[in-house]
């Protein structure tokens, strides 16, 4: 079964807002990986901070 797609021939494709996205994302692991990329680029700003901070003083 294909899902989050409209199957009939010709129809406009099926645009999933809201719930359904983030439950869609949730089922495939798509926010799991959204939320290490976030907490990589986070603790690369967070290490990175106090390095160059006497360096702008």
């Amino acid at each position: 079964m294909l899902q989050g797609r409209n199957v009939h021939a010709g129809a406009a494709p099926v645009t999933e807002i809201g719930i359904d996205r983030v439950v869609r994302n949730i089922g495939t692991g798509h926010f799991e990986r959204s939320l290490s990329a976030l907490m990589a680029v986070r603790s690369l700003v967070t290490a990175g901070g106090p390095m160059w901070l006497p360096v702008a003083t």
